[in-house]
C-alpha cells in the first residue's frame, strides 16, 4: 500500500502488523527499521513519528534507484 494514502491509524496498524507477522515466523527477530514502499513517504512529516513511535529506528525509502551521497546538495538529511 503506498503510505501517502494513509492516515495515522492505518500506518500504525500497518507497522504493527508487519512486525507481528514476522515475529510469529521467526522467533526472536527483531525489526527496528521501516522500509518504505516505492520510496514514498506518509503525505506528512509528522506521520513519520508514527513510525518511529512503533519501535522503528530509522525510516528508510524503498526504490530501485541509488540514492544521493551525504555531501551530495541534493542529499536530504531528514529522510
Amino acid at each position: 500500500h503506498a503510505l501517502s494514502r494513509m492516515d495515522a491509524k492505518q500506518l500504525a496498524w500497518e507497522s504493527t502488523f508487519c512486525r507481528d507477522y514476522f515475529q510469529k515466523r521467526v522467533k526472536g527477530a527483531t525489526m527496528d527499521t521501516f522500509a518504505c514502499p516505492y520510496g514514498i513517504y506518509p503525505r506528512s512529516d509528522a506521520l513519520l513519528h508514527v513510525l518511529a513511535s512503533q519501535g522503528n529506528r530509522c525510516v528508510l525509502m524503498a526504490w530501485g534507484d541509488a540514492s544521493y551521497a551525504p555531501m551530495d546538495k541534493r542529499f536530504d538529511r531528514l529522510r
